[in-house]
């Protein structure tokens, strides 16, 4: 029974990233290991613990895809733009 549970948390995580590498990725949620784990059904901690190998896979493949100046989460530029403008984070909006 462990196994066959082993087995399927496996599917699940795949088929959860090859939806976020492809693009597919649903509002509030991004292409990075919090999104894969909440898409797939798996806690993170066990992601990370019973798992390494996938989550390894993942950011290995999402590094390609970035790499090749792909994006699969077109959200992550405008995010990462507010990360490094004046302001963010604190301090005065007036």
């Amino acid at each position: 029974m462990a196994s066959e549970r082993h087995a399927q948390a496996e599917a699940r995580i795949r088929a959860a990233m090859e939806q976020l590498l492809g693009g597919d990725i649903p509002e509030g949620l991004r292409c990075d290991i919090k999104s894969l784990s909440i898409l797939s059904r798996v806690p993170r901690a066990t992601l990370y613990r019973t798992y390494p190998h996938l989550k390894q896979e993942f950011e290995q493949r999402l590094g390609r895809v970035r790499e090749t100046g792909g994006e699969p989460d077109p959200g992550s530029k405008s995010t990462d733009s507010r990360r490094t403008s004046p302001g963010y984070g604190g301090g005065s909006h007036a």
